[in-house]
């Protein structure tokens, strides 16, 4: 797993220790970060509780505030309105997608639901500048996304995958599953978005997906089957919204760690 995307996991249990501390919603500790009131809080609980606040407590605390106020804002990604490629030029797109996310807001409440869509901005934005992505656009539960080769694209959503299985596995409750699909073309640049057949691939590929599972196209297969850094299969052939013929489709198994 890459460490960026580990750190935003380990962020994660740390909120939920905090809100034991606190005794109060995971919610409210981010708040409380966000106004920079967490470390006075903090403080005020450890007192309440027989913790004698010397400065070596007092310096622990400020140090854990400090460190997840790193990873939060390291997670926020501006746009290149120029992107990383020119035109018409070959990159791999990806799309993800959170399943069933209207379900999951309505049944976690607005501020735990955003707070779970907030946990898989910083994961898959962690990911994509670790494995030099690009942000072409958020999709409000997903992203648009580009990459230079095939191989940063499957090897970024092998790690977002990773990284989603760390956190549900401490969270059952609350899991969040994510499809992803890609395919690779000469998309066509107009201002901060991009067009073209390999987007309407990615985006018709990523909607035959379920939960934790990657699929891409038979151009991208094409191209990433050769150098056996990951393992795929066939999942068959599927008509794709807005594209003409059958297209075969396939699943990467494993690779890219």
């Amino acid at each position: 797993m890459a460490p960026a995307g580990l750190a935003a996991a380990q962020r994660l249990e740390t909120i939920t220790k905090l809100a034991g501390v606190l005794s109060a919603p995971e919610s409210e500790v981010e708040e409380l970060l966000t106004d920079g009131r967490l470390t006075g809080s903090l403080l005020l609980a450890l007192q309440r509780k027989g913790v004698s606040i010397t400065p070596s407590v007092k310096n622990s605390v400020q140090a854990m505030v400090r460190s997840l106020e790193a990873v939060k804002s390291s997670a926020i990604v501006t746009p290149d309105p120029d992107l990383h490629f020119r035109s018409g030029a070959t990159a791999t797109i990806m799309f993800t997608d959170i399943v069933d996310s209207s379900v999951t807001m309505q049944r976690l409440g607005d501020k735990e639901g955003r707070r779970l869509l907030s946990l898989h901005d910083e994961i898959v934005r962690h990911e994509v500048t670790a494995h030099e992505g690009q942000e072409v656009k958020s999709l409000g539960d997903g992203f648009m996304l580009s990459f230079r080769s095939v191989g940063r694209g499957l090897a970024c959503a092998v790690a977002i995958q990773q990284d989603l299985t760390v956190y549900n596995k401490k969270s059952p409750d609350a899991p969040l599953e994510v499809r992803i699909g890609l395919s690779v073309g000469e998309p066509v640049q107009d201002k901060e978005d991009l067009f073209g057949v390999s987007v309407i691939t990615a985006a018709r590929i990523s909607a035959k997906a379920e939960g934790g599972q990657v699929l891409l196209s038979q151009v991208a297969y094409a191209l990433a089957s050769n150098n056996g850094e990951f393992e795929f299969q066939s999942v068959g052939t599927f008509e794709l919204k807005g594209l003409d013929g059958r297209h075969e489709t396939y699943e990467l198994l494993s690779g890219g760690e």
